[in-house]
């Protein structure tokens, strides 16, 4: 035999409760949320330069200018990050 308790809270608490189940459920969400962008950050130079809305000569270009990038085995990887960090350090 089940019981069922109810238990009334005070409009006050309600919306409390409400905006802390809110924070933690967004808390959460982002924390996934950066978890699946940073499994995809690196790329190589062709998916940087689609990524980024540019052209590989432009990346290449970026580099010269101070993109760091990763070189392992021969092959290059641009961290999306890095991208933006690169670009913010050029805004006006």
């Amino acid at each position: 035999m089940e019981t069922a308790m109810k238990i009334t809270l005070s409009e006050e608490f309600q919306a409390q409760l409400e905006t802390l189940v809110k924070e933690t459920f967004n808390r959460v969400f982002n924390n996934e949320e950066s978890r699946l962008i940073s499994e995809n950050e690196w790329m190589n130079q062709t998916e940087a330069s689609k990524w980024a809305k540019t052209s590989p000569t432009t990346l290449l270009k970026w580099r010269k200018d101070g993109l760091k990038v990763a070189t392992i085995d021969g092959k290059t990887l641009v961290s999306k990050s890095e991208i933006n960090r690169f670009l913010r350090s050029r805004e006006f």
